[in-house]
């Protein structure tokens, strides 16, 4: 058994899941012409889904208040160990930053674009 998890500094260890029980989605985000693809694990997807208020990227960037913080992420993957490095991979990944001084993880238009493009993905639009 073997389980996935990415450090806040890029690095990727595989403990204990086998890799076809690890699925990752990926998002493609286009600004200024270019397109980047991101890679997320279903613990990011995850995380990133609580952040949302709003059903449109639209919406969610004109007011992008967050539903996802610390306690959020210590909840998901059961320490504050693991919380440390799902939020650390996703700064690392520059989909947004945490707020300490208001416990949030609040979501830059990268990381907005992203999870909708995953969520469209999962509702097959």
């Amino acid at each position: 058994m073997r389980v996935y998890t990415s450090l806040s500094r890029g690095l990727d260890i595989w403990v204990g899941v086998p890799y076809s029980c690890y699925m990752e989605a990926t998002a493609t985000h286009t600004t200024k012409g270019s397109t980047m693809q991101i890679n997320l694990t279903p613990l990011e997807v995850q995380f990133l889904k609580t952040c949302l208020n709003y059903d449109t990227a639209e919406d969610q960037k004109d007011d992008n208040f967050s539903n996802g913080g610390m306690d959020t992420a210590i909840a998901l993957t059961g320490s504050r160990h693991g919380a440390a490095g799902l939020i650390g991979s996703l700064i690392t990944k520059d989909l947004g930053y945490h707020d300490a001084e208001y416990d949030q993880f609040e979501l830059y238009d990268k990381g907005i674009d992203a999870i909708f493009a995953i969520i469209n993905q999962e509702e097959g639009a």
